[in-house]
C-alpha cells in the first residue's frame, strides 16, 4: 500500500548534500536541483498504473513506495491552437457516442469485457508534413522550410482518413467526412474569399455533404460524396471544374453533368481530371491540348465530362496524372496516354490510351502492377513484389538513377534498401514507402532558392516510429497520414530493417529465408516461443526455423506484426491477408488474425458501432517487459558492483538494448570484448536499482522507480544515451 511522499525536512537533510555532489559532476542547472527539492516537498506522486494480468513475471525488484511513470519524449508544438469543436473524430485507443449505449449492442458489450478495443483497417491517422512551408501548406502559423516533418497537432485524434496537395496548399478528409484545407491559393482552398490558410479550417460550404474521396489539381480541388456526387472548386481556367466554362469558383459546386451519374472514383491531374462511374464508364475534362485525356474527338479545353470511350470496361482500378500525360491500371494491365517528354524536343506521345507492356519483369513472371504514380514528365510503376521502376525524364534526378542519365524512355528499376508498399510522384520528384514504413525521397522539390534535390532516393529523417498510410505533396512540400507506433514498436522495426545482431533465420515455404531474432520472435506468443526453444543449438551455427507460410509477401508482413505491433496495409490484396489471418491464427497471434479480418473486409463509417472491428490491444511493450531481468533467450550479462560489495547480476538482451540505446549499439555493434555473445560486462556507476530501470525503459518505455532516485536516473541516461528519459527526467525535476 502506498504510504505516500517522505517527509519534507527528511527529503531535504538526506540529499542536500548528494545533490550539491551531483550537481558538480553534472551538467545539470542548478535551478534544476533546486527545482527537485521544491517538487519533491509539495508535488503529488503520479498514480499507479494497474498491474497487466498478462505479466505473469514478478516486476523487477525496486524499493518501497514504487510509482510507475509513462515516460514520453516532447512533442514539437503548434504555434497556434486548433479552437473548433470536437468533430467527432476516431481515437483507436478509446470511442465516444452523444447518446450513450444505444450503439453499442450485445457484442460491443462482449468485446469490452475481453478487453478488446475498436479497430478500423482504414487510412485513419494523424497528419505531418515537411518541405516548403512558407505560404502556410505546412499547416503551421510560423513553419518555414525543413525536411524535418512536423506532426499537425490540430488533426490529432480527428481521424484524418484521406489527403491531397495542391501546387501551395493541402486538403485533408477526415472519417466522419468533413474537410480541411491550408496552404495558399486564390481560389482552391473553398474557403470563399479566403486566399491564405496558415492553420487546417473546416470548409463549412461542405457541412451539408459527407465527402469519401478529396483530389487536387495545380489549383483546383474535386471531392466525391458518398452518394455518388462530385463536387468541384478553384482555378477554372481549362474547364477542370466541369462546370461548362472557364470561370473559377472559390466555393464547392455539383458538377451538373454527371448528376445521374453514380461516380465511385476521381483522379485529378494539374489541369483535368477524370471520373470513374459504377458501371465501369470512364469521364474526363479539362486541359485536352495534347491528349492528356484520352479522348478521341477534343477540344484545346473540355469544359463538361466527356467519356473515354477507349476505357469504357477495361476494369480501370486507379488513374495517375502528371502535367500532360497519365496511366491507368486496368483489369488487364497498364495503360498510358498524352504527351511525355523525355528532354527538351523529344517527346513520347499517344493520343489514345495504349497498353504498355515494357516491363519485362512483369511479362516474364505472374508479377502484376499494384500502383502508378505520374510526375510532370516521369512515371512511377509499383508491382506486387514491392519493386518500383521509372521511367521519362531524369532531368532533376526524379527517376532514381545516375545524374548522367537525362532520360530513360524504358521502365527501370529504381534501385532502394527495401521493397515498397506505396508511391507518390509529383512535379519533379518522387516518393516511395517501404514495406517496413521508411519513406524514400528523390527528385527536385520546390523551385529556386527553396528547391531541394536528391539524385539518389534517401530516407526521410524522424519517420522512424511512425507507420505511412498515405502521402501526397506539392510543388514543394510533402504531406502523410501516419499512425504513431510505440516506442519500442518503432525501434525495434528499425532494428527488423538493419537485421543487426540477428540470430535466427525464418524461412518460407517457397524457399525465402529472413534474418530475425530469437527473443523478439519467442516472446510474441507461446507458440512461437516452443518453436524457437526447439531450434535453439549451441551458438556455433545460426539456427533455422521454418514457418508454415506459404509466401515472402505473408512472411514479411508477419514479421513486421512480431516487430512493431501492426502491419503496413496499403495495396495489399484480400488473399493475402486471408493466408496471414491463417498464420496468425496457427501461431497464436490473435490481435493480427482479428486485424486481418478487418483488412478483408469493407471499410465501415467511424460512427457505426454497430458493425465495428474489434482487435486485442497492442502487446509489444507488455511482451517485451516480461524479459525484464530474465535469462530466457538472454546472450549478455550485466554484473553491478555495488559500494557495500556486492554484485548482482542481470541477464540482458544485446538486440534489444542495440535497437533502443545508440550506447549499447556502439557497445555491441563494435569489436570489443564487450560486444562477444554470452559476455559478463562490469557496470561500477550505477545502482542496480537504477540499472533495473534503465532496464525496464529500453524494454517496455515505462519507469518503475521511487523519485528519491530520480537525480540517479537523470545521469545514468546521459550516460547511456538515452534522450528521451533523460528529458522526462529534466521536466519531472523541474
Amino acid at each position: 500500500m502506498d504510504d505516500g511522499p517522505a517527509p519534507a525536512g527528511a527529503v531535504f537533510e538526506s540529499y542536500a548534500a548528494y545533490i550539491a555532489n551531483a550537481a558538480a559532476q553534472v551538467p545539470v542547472t542548478r535551478a534544476i536541483y533546486g527545482g527537485f527539492n521544491y517538487l519533491y516537498r509539495n508535488r503529488q506522486l503520479l498514480q499507479d498504473q494497474q498491474a497487466d494480468p498478462r505479466n505473469k513475471r514478478p516486476p523487477p525488484p525496486v524499493p518501497a513506495r514504487v510509482k510507475r511513470f509513462k515516460f514520453q519524449p516532447k512533442q514539437e508544438e503548434e504555434e497556434e491552437e486548433f479552437n473548433e469543436e470536437d468533430d467527432g473524430a476516431y481515437s483507436e485507443s478509446q470511442s465516444s457516442s452523444s447518446s450513450g449505449t444505444s450503439f453499442i449492442d450485445s457484442r460491443a458489450q462482449e468485446m469490452k469485457e475481453k478487453g478488446w478495443i475498436p479497430f478500423f483497417p482504414s487510412t485513419t491517422g494523424d497528419v505531418v508534413t515537411w518541405g516548403k512551408g512558407r505560404d502556410g501548406q505546412r499547416g503551421g502559423v510560423k513553419l518555414g522550410d525543413s525536411d524535418r516533418p512536423f506532426t499537425l497537432a490540430s488533426l490529432s485524434n480527428r481521424g484524418v482518413t484521406d489527403i491531397a496537395c495542391g501546387l501551395n496548399f493541402t486538403i485533408a478528409r477526415t472519417s466522419n467526412g468533413y474537410c480541411y484545407s491550408w496552404g495558399s491559393s486564390p481560389y482552391a482552398l473553398g474557403l470563399g474569399a479566403v486566399a491564405q490558410q496558415p492553420t487546417p479550417r473546416r470548409i463549412e460550404a461542405l457541412a451539408d455533404v459527407n465527402v469519401r474521396k478529396i483530389a487536387a489539381g495545380d489549383n483546383f480541388v474535386a471531392v466525391l460524396t458518398d452518394t455518388g456526387r462530385v463536387f468541384t472548386w478553384g482555378e477554372g481556367s481549362s474547364g477542370q471544374l466541369g462546370h461548362g466554362d472557364n470561370a473559377s469558383n472559390t466555393h464547392p459546386r455539383a458538377v451538373q453533368s454527371l448528376s445521374k451519374v453514380q461516380i465511385v472514383d476521381i483522379f485529378c491531374g494539374p489541369d483535368f481530371m477524370f471520373a470513374v462511374s459504377n458501371f465501369d464508364a470512364v469521364y474526363a475534362w479539362g486541359n485536352a491540348e495534347l491528349g492528356q485525356l484520352g479522348l478521341t474527338n477534343f477540344h484545346a479545353t473540355e469544359c463538361v465530362p466527356k467519356p473515354v470511350d477507349c476505357l469504357l470496361g477495361l476494369g480501370i482500378k486507379q488513374i495517375a496524372c502528371g502535367k500532360t500525360h497519365a496511366a491507368a491500371i486496368a483489369a488487364g494491365g497498364l495503360y498510358r496516354w498524352g504527351q511525355l517528354e523525355l528532354k527538351p524536343g523529344i517527346h513520347v506521345t499517344n493520343r489514345l490510351p495504349e497498353k504498355y507492356d515494357a516491363l519485362p519483369e512483369i511479362i516474364s513472371t505472374d508479377r502484376k502492377v499494384v500502383s502508378v504514380a505520374c510526375g510532370d514528365n516521369h512515371v512511377l510503376i509499383l508491382i506486387d513484389n514491392g519493386d518500383v521502376f521509372a521511367l521519362g525524364s531524369n532531368e532533376h534526378g526524379q527517376l532514381g538513377f545516375s545524374a548522367s542519365e537525362r532520360f530513360s524512355s524504358s521502365a527501370s528499376r529504381v534501385v532502394l534498401e527495401s521493397s515498397c508498399s506505396a508511391i507518390f510522384a509529383r512535379h519533379n520528384y518522387s516518393v516511395a514507402v517501404s514495406s517496413a514504413g521508411e519513406v524514400f525521397e528523390w527528385g527536385a522539390r520546390g523551385t529556386g532558392f527553396s528547391r531541394t534535390s536528391h539524385v539518389a532516393p534517401h530516407v526521410v529523417a524522424g519517420m522512424n516510429s511512425l507507420r505511412v498510410r498515405s502521402i501526397s505533396g506539392g510543388l514543394g512540400h510533402t504531406a502523410a497520414i501516419v499512425s504513431k507506433l510505440s516506442q519500442v514498436g518503432g525501434d525495434f522495426a528499425a532494428l527488423l530493417r538493419s537485421g543487426s545482431l540477428h540470430d535466427i533465420i525464418l524461412a518460407s515455404a517457397d524457399g525465402h529465408k529472413f534474418q530475425a531474432h530469437s527473443v523478439v520472435v519467442a516472446s510474441r506468443s507461446d507458440k512461437l516461443r516452443q518453436l524457437v526453444s526447439a531450434v535453439q543449438g549451441d551458438g556455433s551455427a545460426l539456427p533455422e526455423l521454418p514457418l508454415k507460410v506459404d509466401s515472402e509477401e505473408v512472411m514479411k508482413l508477419l514479421l513486421q506484426f512480431l516487430y512493431s505491433d501492426y502491419v503496413q496495409s496499403s495495396n495489399t490484396p484480400v488473399e493475402t491477408w486471408t493466408k496471414l489471418k491463417d498464420v496468425a491464427s496457427l501461431y497464436g497471434l490473435e490481435r493480427l488474425e482479428a486485424m486481418c479480418v478487418a483488412f478483408t473486409q469493407p471499410e465501415l463509417a467511424s460512427s457505426d458501432m454497430r458493425r465495428m472491428h474489434y482487435a486485442p490491444p497492442p502487446s509489444l511493450e507488455i511482451d517485451m517487459r516480461r524479459l525484464i531481468n530474465n535469462s530466457a533467450f538472454s546472450d549478455t550479462t550485466f554484473r553491478v558492483l555495488e559500494e557495500d560489495g556486492s554484485a548482482p547480476t542481470i541477464p540482458a538482451h544485446r538486440c534489444i538494448l542495440t535497437a533502443r540505446s545508440p550506447y549499447f549499439k556502439m557497445m555491441f555493434e563494435s569489436g570489443m570484448s564487450e560486444a562477444q555473445r554470452g559476455m559478463v560486462v562490469d557496470i561500477s556507476d550505477t545502482s542496480a536499482v537504477v540499472f533495473l530501470a534503465i532496464m525496464e525503459y529500453l524494454y517496455s518505455s515505462t519507469i518503475s522507480l521511487d523519485p528519491e532516485y530520480v537525480v540517479d536516473l537523470f545521469v545514468a541516461s546521459h550516460k547511456y544515451r538515452i534522450s528521451a528519459l533523460k528529458q522526462q527526467c529534466e521536466v519531472f525535476v523541474s
